[in-house]
């Protein structure tokens, strides 16, 4: 999609978005600058302390502009605001897109997920309630409904994927990398053995021993 004019005042002002690549553009006078659309698609009343200094410092008023990656005439606010939530509808329809197509990829990544996270806040609200004196275990936290070990053998495929995830977290960039590819390859749908092949052997040449 390229850049549409969302707003244009008597004194040449224009801005410009594209909500697809999710960018903006101000222009005046012969002169325009370019921004990203904020990652979490709202924009703000306030704006940011060093931007309002500035702006007070050319004997403007802050309060006559809202900051959106940019600070900008509130003239211009309904429309931006218009323009941020046609950004964050297709960013979360692009989201969706892509975590359905890997669920088909990989059936059973939601669920093996969930279940990790469900795990993950079992741990924590066990030793929230170990450290809390006056807990002594009449309250304990919400049992795991499903265990992650035992959804393991029943979606490999996507236990293979998040083995490779983690890898790709690794502070390691050898380990990093080959994670990154193995996701891919699962993702696009590769092989597992492929896939393990590549989480298997990251390390390189120089760090085999017999």
């Amino acid at each position: 999609m390229a850049m549409k004019e969302i707003f244009r005042d008597a004194a040449g002002l224009t801005i410009e978005v594209d909500t697809d690549e999710g960018k903006a553009r101000v222009a005046k006078g012969g002169r325009s600058q370019e921004f990203g659309l904020p990652v979490n698609c709202r924009s703000q009343d306030e704006l940011p302390t060093a931007v309002a200094a500035g702006i007070r410092k050319l004997g403007k008023n802050p309060a006559d502009y809202f900051w959106a990656g940019y600070a900008m005439t509130r003239a211009a606010k309904p429309a931006f605001d218009t323009a941020l939530a046609e950004y964050r509808d297709k960013q979360r329809a692009a989201y969706e897109a892509r975590e359905a197509a890997l669920e088909s990829a990989c059936p059973g990544l939601h669920t093996l997920r969930d279940a990790r996270e469900d795990e993950i806040r079992y741990h924590d609200e066990f030793e929230q309630m170990m450290a809390d004196e006056s807990n002594d275990g009449a309250r304990p936290p919400r049992p795991v409904e499903t265990s992650y070990a035992s959804l393991v053998t029943k979606f490999p495929r996507a236990a293979l994927y998040l083995k490779a995830e983690n890898y790709s977290c690794a502070s390691n960039d050898r380990k990093a990398s080959a994670g990154s590819k193995a996701m891919q390859i699962l993702a696009n749908g590769g092989s597992e053995d492929e896939a393990k092949a590549v989480l298997d052997n990251w390390l390189p040449e120089s760090a085999m021993w017999d």
